[in-house]
This record gives structure tokens, C-alpha cells and sequence, in this order.
């Protein structure tokens, strides 16, 4: 199964996306990839630049989140980041997939292409 996902700028509602990912997982049985924009990073070293007011998106949920439902990051050829804004620059586009599907698709390969007239890099 694939999913696509979008994750809202606003907290409350990503948390609100984690728990129906949860849901969705609950249910799952073989392979599943899940790619989008979750508007949040895992990791603080996925995020440069910003005041120190800009706030790390990395909030403990979405590591939650993707622990629970046994999730491993695809990840990535190409520029680090996914996103900018002003100074800002984030990996807010992932591909994660459980490990059925990364045994079944093992040549899989993610690449963060150029931006062209978006603020987020498109994914192949």
C-alpha cells in the first residue's frame, strides 16, 4: 500500500494525523510506503538557519508516531533540506515504508530533486 500525506503547519492537527497513521498501521497487513510533506523533522540536524525563536519541528510525537507504526526513513539522494523559507531551511518531505516494503522493493531509492517555483523540493 502507498500513502500520501500532507502534514498541517499546526501542531494539533499533525497530532491528530499521527494518530490515524496509527490507526491505518493497526490495520495493516504486507507492504506500506508513506510519502508527503509532514510539516515536522525527526531530527534537529534536518533543520538550519531560523531565529532562535523559529521553533524545532521535531516535535517527540512524529518520532513516536513513526517508531509505533514500525516505519524506517527511505532516505534521500540529493540536498539535504526540503524546504526553505527566508533563512530557514528544513527536511520536512520524507518517504518512510515499513520493512516489508523496503524487502520487497530493496533497489528503492529517494531523490530530492531541484525547486523550481515552490518553497519544497518535489520528490522522485
Amino acid at each position: 500500500m502507498f500513502t500520501s500525506v500532507y502534514g498541517s503547519p499546526h501542531s494539533q492537527f499533525r497530532i491528530d494525523l499521527w494518530r490515524e497513521l496509527r490507526k491505518l498501521v493497526a490495520n495493516m497487513v504486507g507492504s506500506w510506503s508513506i510519502m508527503g510533506d509532514f510539516n515536522a523533522v525527526i531530527h534537529d540536524y534536518e533543520r538550519q538557519g531560523g531565529s532562535q525563536l523559529a521553533s524545532y519541528r521535531g516535535d517527540l510525537s512524529f518520532r513516536e508516531m513513526v517508531y509505533d507504526c514500525n516505519l524506517v526513513d527511505m532516505g534521500f539522494q540529493g540536498n539535504p533540506f526540503t524546504w526553505k523559507k527566508g533563512n530557514l531551511l528544513e527536511r520536512l518531505d520524507r518517504v518512510l515504508a515499513n520493512m516489508e516494503w523496503k524487502l520487497k522493493f530493496p533497489h528503492a531509492n529517494v531523490f530530492h530533486l531541484h525547486r523550481l517555483k515552490s518553497d519544497h523540493c518535489p520528490l522522485l
